[in-house]
């Protein structure tokens, strides 16, 4: 039997995965970068933050129920905005891939 709640545990999402277009955002710099997963585009705020190394890539999982916009915030190693990534998605899509040397002004 389970009772209370464990405020430090995480939260999962019990959407199935076919809810979801899989985002891969590829480092194809020479650079380490750090990939934040914004909910507006000027990533005030943000989720799932990711050091990537260079030639590495990282994945998430964006709600694909409607067709919407992920923004993704790119960073130097020391926490330099460099620009950031526009995912415009379908509805039901199930996988895409950005380029962090794509990244453009984040305004």
């Amino acid at each position: 039997m389970l009772t209370g709640c464990n405020a430090s545990a995480p939260l999962f999402d019990q959407s199935p995965l076919r809810n979801y277009v899989v985002a891969t955002v590829n480092n194809d710099t020479d650079h380490q970068v750090i990939v934040t997963v914004c909910y507006d585009r000027r990533c005030h705020n943000t989720d799932q933050v990711d050091k990537v190394a260079a030639h590495d890539y990282v994945q998430d999982g964006i709600n694909n129920d409607s067709a919407g916009l992920a923004w993704f915030r790119i960073q130097s190693a020391t926490g330099t905005t460099v620009g950031c990534l526009r995912l415009r998605y379908r509805s039901g899509q199930r996988t895409a891939s950005l380029q962090v040397s794509e990244a453009a002004d984040c305004h």
